[in-house]
């Protein structure tokens, strides 16, 4: 009997494919089962090859698929985001399966009706701005990249209704990516209201059959709007008519352990290989967005203007060196945040950092406590009455003494949104006051009820993280309070400037998005007053911002203006990633590089037992990273430092771990 031989990736962090044979031909992108040692795994066929009799070729034991789980197209994009971000073709291909489809299981079948979409909510008419933005998107079915730069409240979620319903008229389907999971349930609704018919949920926190229902129900038809986060965007579709990905500007579509890609920029190129028009919608655009604009790559839809003709907020800056603060409040701020609640309007209090108090340490000897396997500062809960590490979720008891010096002289410092919580029932009793961040949200539905109990237009305080920043209509907020900013100024990583920016602009938007709130309000509380991009952030023209960050990053060769990467390496011990990485340095140095940093340690310099460093390097064109990077992969592997240690690529990275 013939045999057929195809080379086959496997989810293994190894760069190469593997030879099997098989008494039929198979179809690329299909799963097969095979043997690998002692194990048994499930790969995915890459192509039919000649026999290698050179090596000894293993049979594969069953074929799992009728029809492959990957299609021609999505095979061609994965097969280019493996050579693009440097990573082992089958870990890659492994990441996009739902767990379902990951293991030794065929295909099952789940019965979707089929679903009647149609319009059963009430279009709003458009303002000119969308209009103009529509007629543009609609005069092309071809690929391009379409970016909607529109204010905070300027419509939108109702552009891309629109351009769903064109889809379904056509029979097509929509992707619809979003940055966070917190944000799908509000979608769903406005989405379910408007169309009826199922709407397609695909995110981390479902379940494999949730998952797996709807990769199935997506890859025959049944469902056509599909909201997803980040790994969604290689899911199957039998007729794709446009992907949208909403705050496009968002750091959270970058994948920052193990395959490190960004589902924007592969959402870019699944939309070229499908031939269909893609969206990028953000009030703050990215500045890699700004600069493909400035060179025509990408077309700018503009909406300057608030949807319901409401004006944006005044934007002030509030310094904090002037005056006595109480549990991260100013006395001033807190008189301001009593007026706005007796006028029955709501106050949005910004602190990125959640738990009662980042610093628990000894007054004596400035002892900190630190997590054992992470060594960052661990956060005290007041709940809990526990010390908290927000890297590994691992809890301490408090100790009654400094373990460094025996005294007793052990004080928490820092404001988490625990301790403003706790302080503001205190002083504004007569407020609700709803607290969102990481530890309420945990459970199902968490987010969507605190939204509901806050949109029920009663004077409330909301404080929360930078999930409040991301997308969330809050109608009756009238005053917005940002804190806590002063450690993003000081951050070291190259696009601190272009963060902070985007998340000033984000909250802002938060405030006066109804015509009801005729004088919104947004005070940063700030140590750093005179700070440029902060100045230049008071009129809340991110764009003028943006230009001024572009200037900066043209006249310092950082990226876009440069390719940039990070070799990072993790292990047990500091000396392994230092002598790996001083290796890797060395053959860098003789290379004509713009910029070339490290051996350091990453901002979280160990994780989980892990100590982590990295060196981060520029080359002029993205041609010559990456042909530099390809041999350098091809060199190092036969290094004997890099057998000590766990080495990995990230191309475009946006921070420095």
């Amino acid at each position: 009997m013939k045999n057929f031989y195809f080379n086959i990736a496997l989810p293994l962090p190894i760069r190469k494919t593997f030879q099997y044979s098989y008494s039929e031909k198979i179809k690329k992108g299909s799963r097969v089962f095979v043997p690998f040692g002692s194990r048994k795994l499930v790969g995915i066929v890459i192509e039919e090859v000649k026999e290698d009799k050179s090596i000894e070729t293993k049979n594969i034991i069953a074929l799992l698929d009728n029809l492959p789980s990957f299609s021609s197209k999505a095979f061609e994009c994965i097969i280019w985001a493996s050579k693009y971000y440097h990573h082992p073709i089958g870990e890659v291909f492994h990441s996009f399966l739902p767990n379902h489809l990951r293991k030794n299981n065929l295909h099952k079948d789940y019965a979707v009706s089929d679903n009647d979409y149609s319009i059963i909510g009430e279009k709003p008419k458009l303002t000119d701005e969308q209009n103009n933005a529509l007629k543009i998107y609609k005069n092309s079915s071809d690929f391009k990249v379409n970016v909607i730069n529109g204010v905070t409240g300027s419509g939108k979620t109702e552009i891309y209704l629109r351009i769903i319903e064109k889809n379904l008229e056509e029979d097509k389907s929509t992707l619809l990516l979003v940055p966070e999971i917190n944000l799908i349930p509000q979608l769903i609704k406005v989405f379910s209201e408007r169309f009826g018919g199922n709407i397609g949920v695909y995110h981390s926190k479902q379940t494999p059959i949730q998952k797996y229902k709807t990769w199935q129900a997506s890859a025959n038809g049944n469902i056509k709007i599909i909201i997803g986060t980040r790994s969604s965007v290689m899911l199957p579709f039998k007729k794709i008519g446009s992907i949208i990905v909403d705050e496009e500007h968002d750091e959270s579509y970058k994948q920052n352990e193990g395959f490190r890609y960004s589902a924007r920029d592969l959402a870019i190129k699944r939309a070229q290989v499908e031939n269909v028009p893609i969206i990028l919608g953000s009030a703050t655009p990215s500045i890699t967005t700004i600069d493909n604009i400035a060179k025509n790559k990408f077309i700018e839809l503009v909406l300057k203007k608030r949807f319901d003709g409401s004006n944006p907020p005044k934007i002030l800056l509030y310094d904090s060196n002037k005056t006595k603060i109480n549990n991260g409040i100013s006395e001033e701020l807190l008189e301001l945040i009593k007026e706005t609640i007796a006028q029955g309007k709501q106050v949005l209090i910004f602190n990125n950092r959640r738990g009662y108090a980042p610093f628990y340490q000894c007054l004596e000897c400035d002892w900190i406590a630190s997590c054992n396997s992470c060594e960052t500062n661990l956060v005290y809960h007041d709940d809990l009455k526990r010390l908290v590490c927000h890297r590994c979720e691992s809890k301490y008891g408090i100790p009654d003494n400094c373990p460094s010096c025996s005294k007793s002289s052990l004080n928490i410092s820092g404001v988490g949104t625990q301790r403003i919580e706790k302080y503001l029932q205190e002083e504004v009793k007569e407020a609700q006051i709803f607290r969102i961040d990481y530890d309420t949200t945990r459970k199902k539905d968490a987010i969507d009820d605190l939204i509901t109990e806050i949109n029920k237009d009663e004077a409330a305080i909301l404080i929360g993280t930078q999930m409040l920043s991301k997308g969330h209509d809050f109608p009756n907020v009238a005053l917005s309070i940002i804190l806590n900013i002063d450690t993003l100024i000081n951050n070291p990583d190259f696009n601190t400037a272009e963060k902070l920016s985007q998340l000033m602009v984000q909250v802002s938007g938060r405030v006066g998005r109804s015509r009801n709130i005729k004088d919104g309000k947004v005070i940063i509380q700030t140590r750093y007053p005179n700070d440029k991009n902060l100045l230049n952030l008071r009129d809340g023209n991110y764009m003028k911002v943006a230009k001024g960050i572009i200037n900066d990053r043209k006249n310092l060769n950082q990226p876009p203006y440069t390719a940039s990467a990070i070799i990072l390496a993790t292990s047990p011990k500091k000396e392994s990633n230092i002598a790996y990485l001083n290796e890797a340095r060395q053959y860098f140095d003789n290379l004509k590089l713009e910029t070339i940093y490290g051996p350091m340690p990453s901002q979280v310099s160990k994780l989980k037992g892990r100590y982590k460093h990295l060196i981060y390097i520029q080359f002029s064109s993205r041609s010559q990273l990456h042909k530099e990077i390809n041999k350098f992969l091809l060199i190092s592997e036969k290094w004997s430092t890099l057998k000590k240690v766990k080495a990995m690529i990230d191309i475009d990275p946006n921070n420095f771990y």
